[in-house]
This record gives structure tokens, C-alpha cells and sequence, in this order.
């Protein structure tokens, strides 16, 4: 047994989209044997404009020139929310690359500080074992330290 499925389809007569169901999906069915609709795809709220007459169908597009209208200013609306949000996590990210920056110069800075020398003694005077020179040697740390110049 076969269930039908939900699809998003776009209605031929107001190009507004509305859920549908696919009922090719019921079938096991595929090539000339599948169902096919040759009727146009149309909303609930088209499906009773077929087979009008001039009028009919200039009232009829009078009825839907409200409903366009809402669905371009809810675009549009859409459009500069999104925009909005695109601008904000830009700044955000840039934010937080300058931070990065920041403490890396910071870091590079206590490094300059804290050299292990070949003695094993550390440049800030301690004789052996300096923390602060152990936690700056950290494999993972290093090559972020080599990409920041040195301060003059």
C-alpha cells in the first residue's frame, strides 16, 4: 500500500505556492502506465476561476492583486530580516577575528617575556621549569604565535 505525499506546489493562475497532494506517489507505477493530470495546478482559492469569461477573469485578477501585493511586501520584508541577519553575524564573526588577534599579539607579547634559553632558564629569571614559558611552547599554540609579527 501506497500513501500519498505532501508537495509544495506553485498555482498556474496566481504563482502562489500551496501544499498539494502527489498522488503519483500512491502508484507503483512508472512510464505511460503512470497517472498523469493534464489539468493546470491551482490553488483552493483559484481552483473556481476555470473556465471564466473576460469579466469574470478581470475580477478575478482584481481579487488577486491584494493577495500579490501581501505575498511581495512579506518577501520583501523577508528579504531585509535576512539581510539584517547576514550583517549582524558578519559583524560578529569579524568581532571575534579581532579579539583572536588580540590575544594572539597579548600572547606573543608574554612570549617575547618568557624564552626558554639553552641553559633552561627562562628570560623572565627564573631559573628552571617557568610555567608561563611551558604553557607558550604548546605544539598547538606555536604555529598561531609564528604568524604574529613581533612588537618593535
Amino acid at each position: 500500500m501506497y500513501m500519498a505525499t505532501r508537495v509544495i506546489r506553485t498555482c498556474d493562475c496566481c504563482t502562489l505556492k500551496f501544499q498539494a497532494v502527489d498522488r503519483s506517489s500512491m502508484y507503483n507505477v512508472t512510464g505511460e502506465n503512470a497517472p498523469r493530470n493534464p489539468r493546470r495546478l491551482l490553488c483552493t482559492e483559484c481552483l473556481y476561476h476555470q473556465g471564466q469569461d473576460v469579466e469574470q477573469q478581470l475580477k478575478r485578477y482584481k481579487d488577486h492583486e491584494p493577495k500579490l501585493l501581501e505575498a511581495r511586501d512579506a518577501a520583501a520584508a523577508y528579504a531585509v530580516r535576512a539581510e539584517k541577519r547576514v550583517a549582524e553575524s558578519r559583524e560578529k564573526v569579524a568581532s571575534a577575528l579581532r579579539t583572536r588577534e588580540h590575544v594572539l599579539a597579548k600572547l606573543r607579547e608574554v612570549e617575547d617575556i618568557h624564552t626558554m634559553r639553552p641553559d633552561g632558564t627562562c628570560t623572565c629569571g627564573i631559573k628552571m621549569n617557568c610555567r608561563t614559558a611551558n604553557v607558550l611552547f604548546d605544539r598547538r599554540l606555536q604555529p598561531l604565535l609564528r604568524r604574529v609579527p613581533r612588537s618593535l
